[in-house]
């Protein structure tokens, strides 16, 4: 540990934190029920004096809390031990009493006041340092500490020689208090406010974080429009408001004469909430791990807040959520082991080679983190005033072109630099694609956790053919291991779907919750449209005289010949010459015999799908960025040779790519341009693809709309 030769004046909540863990039978009796196993730990303040005195700092301890400790605030917490089952890991409910068990938290149960005889009194903290105090922070969750009159007194003593003012600050964010007002007279210090996202949230701010950060900024730029609400004003108070977003991103919002400038610095492959799902459970904390982290880094940077502190902070948080606790399953009598919390800067020297292959220590992963996070800074007016913003476009300086070409050359290398989201082997870049993949993957997982949920949920998904339109979904599916049907109601007898749904009832009554996708359900001129809405709507349907329960189940509907969930809504919104269809009309009669805008009522969400060709006005770049992605993955899977020189950078002539890039729209979409590559001529000892292996004009009809267009991009022609 490395020894600071600064101090930190700390003032804060206390809370006792309560962790439960139902305990395992000894010898495996049955019957032989051993209980709960009950710690007790100082959280709040007490927490981050811990954290911050590993992280080298000597502590002064304000003592705000004069309450007796039988009205103290207590969490309670419910701990469960986690193993290996499958490559997965799960809870265990049975793990063996005679040896220490890593365990993460199940259930944060709450806040309550009434110390009960059996919790251990927290002790007390005392001042351990004579070092010069450099910085104040504030650990605020709303239990005394922020109308404390001996704290304020502290803050105002070491004016003179502290630089910074750390505040941590919980709901209510709106109101003011006695430590606020003395902040604000103290300009002459760096004044930084933590809060997180989803407390912003409790108080009417809307941030979509569990979408795309491109949402998160067009937010934060629409919540900036006016000076008169709540991010304006904190940022004004304070000069300096920071916004965590879990441990995926935090948005520094910095007020100076010029206005705000947003400094954001994010996981680009991830959003909100994401490395929470990467295992079973949670740890409390993150916030403390990330104030903390973020007090060590600006004591390397001489209390000057940038983004290498910023980089730095969150990395250490997303190391430390990622861990668990060490629990002594064997002597409930010692303490829990808590993951320990670091900087990246605090690494060996050999550090930056090891990870190169695979992290092993907590320090390399730090590092590994911190290389991998990327930052932009832009002004709330910048963001606005785009209609068409892309972060993806912010970030890369270079023309589209230039992207796309290193998106096809490098691969992996460079898509997990880019804003993305990936599903188990499916990967995109586009904003439409990611937001309508997080929003299906949180609809069925709130619909799998909640079981009082009786009946079936439908989603439409929509796309051209050869999109890739199941593709995504059955990622979906394998990750969260559910059962997957796929039937083709083009090729389909009407008398079939009632066969199709007692599969459906099979799968559930082995206990298991299916999906079934439906594709090509509009085909057929939309008939069999109406045979759906019953299962959709009451979970039941018909075969014969009787009706049956599906249970529950996931429904897909996959469109055939409307591209897009738009298009397949005009059919009863709209007449073919774009005005609105009136009751009377006979398109609109038609699509309500057939039952359209019932169906559509009774979807949870839609995805459109919108593949290498670009969809409509607007998608010029857009479709472009999908295509570079798609045709490198096509030709990982055509030729393999092109794509695996070693490092797994491609070796591809700039022409080729340009003419796949922009020569013009393929028939059949991702099906056209991988039968394109397959007709390429390029023998298996060759590791390149050039101008001279492309198949000639004649040979391209079928699967280019205008093979002309093509060939003269080869030739680099307007």
């Amino acid at each position: 540990m490395k020894v600071r030769n600064e101090g930190i004046m700390l003032a804060g909540d206390s809370v006792t934190d309560i962790c439960l863990l139902k305990l395992p039978a000894r010898g495996g009796a049955k019957g032989s029920d051993r209980g709960f196993a009950i710690w007790t730990e100082g959280g709040g303040v007490e927490l981050t004096e811990r954290t911050l005195k590993a992280l080298g700092f000597g502590i002064r301890r304000t003592l705000e809390d004069a309450s007796p400790k039988t009205t103290r605030l207590h969490s309670l917490v419910t701990l469960a031990p986690i193993k290996i089952d499958r490559g997965t890991e799960v809870f265990d409910p049975k793990p063996k009493p005679d040896k220490p068990a890593e365990a993460r938290v199940v259930s944060f149960d709450g806040y309550f006041r009434d110390a009960t005889t059996f919790i251990t009194p927290v002790r007390e903290m005392e001042d351990d340092t004579d070092a010069p105090i450099r910085a104040i922070f504030l650990n605020d969750a709303n239990g005394g500490v922020r109308d404390s009159k001996e704290v304020v007194t502290k803050i105002i003593e070491a004016k003179g020689v502290a630089r910074f003012i750390i505040h941590k600050m919980h709901p209510p964010l709106r109101a003011g208090s006695r430590i606020r007002k003395a902040l604000m007279d103290l300009s002459d210090l760096e004044r930084l406010l933590i809060v997180s996202a989803m407390d912003l949230r409790l108080e009417g701010v809307r941030l979509r974080g569990h979408l795309s950060w491109d949402a998160v900024l067009e937010d934060l730029a629409e919540a900036l429009k006016t000076s008169d609400n709540l991010l304006a004003n904190l940022c004004e108070e304070y000069g300096k408001l920071l916004i965590q977003f879990d441990v995926e991103a935090v948005a520094l919002l910095t007020s100076n004469e010029e206005g705000i400038k947003i400094t954001f610095v994010f996981d680009p492959t991830s959003a909100e909430g994401d490395l929470a799902e990467e295992r079973p459970g949670s740890l409390y904390g993150q916030m403390n791990a990330f104030a903390c982290a973020l007090a060590a880094a600006l004591s390397e940077e001489d209390w000057v807040l940038g983004i290498e502190s910023l980089k730095t902070a969150l990395a250490a948080a997303r190391v430390y959520a990622a861990g668990a606790i060490r629990v002594p399953l064997n002597d409930t009598t010692h303490p829990l082991l808590w993951p320990g919390i670091g900087i990246h800067r605090e690494a060996a020297a050999s550090t930056k080679m090891r990870t190169a292959d695979k992290p092993k220590t907590d320090a390399e992963r730090r590092y590994s983190e911190f290389e991998a996070l990327r930052n932009i800074e832009l002004t709330p007016s910048a963001i606005a005033n785009d209609p068409d913003f892309r972060l993806i476009l912010r970030l890369e300086s270079g023309d589209l072109y230039e992207l796309c070409s290193s998106i096809v050359k490098m691969g992996e290398d460079k898509v997990k630099t880019l804003p993305s989201a990936r599903i188990g082997k499916f990967v995109t870049i586009d904003r439409t694609e990611m937001e309508g993949y997080r929003t299906i993957q949180r609809l069925i997982d709130r619909y799998l956790a909640d079981e009082s949920v009786t009946k079936p949920i439908s989603i439409g998904v929509f796309g051209p053919p050869g999109a890739g339109k199941s593709f995504g979904i059955k990622q979906i599916v394998e990750k969260r291991n559910i059962p997957f049907r796929e039937f083709n109601m083009s090729e389909a007898a009407e008398e079939a779907l009632p066969g199709y749904f007692h599969e459906l009832r099979d799968i559930r009554l082995r206990g298991k919750v299916p999906l079934c996708f439906f594709d090509e359900f509009d085909s057929r001129g939309r008939s069999i449209v109406a045979r759906f809405l019953a299962p959709m709507q009451d979970g039941e349907f018909r075969d014969g005289t009787r009706t049956h329960p599906v249970g529950r189940a996931i429904l897909v509907f996959a469109g055939g010949t409307a591209w897009t969930a738009e298009h397949f809504q005009k059919a009863a919104r709209y007449k073919t010459d774009g005005t609105v269809n009136k009751p009377n009309d006979d398109q609109y009669q038609k699509a309500k015999d057939l039952k359209i805008p019932d169906f559509v009522s009774r979807l949870s969400t839609t995805l459109d799908v919108l593949g290498p060709n670009p969809v409509g006005q607007g998608d010029e770049e857009g479709h472009v960025l999908r295509r570079a992605v798609l045709l490198r993955n096509l030709i990982e899977k055509t030729l393999p040779q092109v794509a695996t020189d070693g490092d797994g950078h491609a070796d591809i002539d700039e022409s080729v790519i340009r003419a796949f890039l922009s020569g013009g729209d393929f028939t059949f979409g991702a099906r056209s341009i991988e039968q394109v590559l397959k007709m390429c001529a390029v023998p298996l000892s060759q590791a390149r693809l050039g101008i001279s292996d492309l198949p000639d004009e004649s040979r391209l009809k079928l699967h280019l709309k205008t093979p002309t267009r093509f060939f003269q991009k080869v030739h680099n022609e307007a």
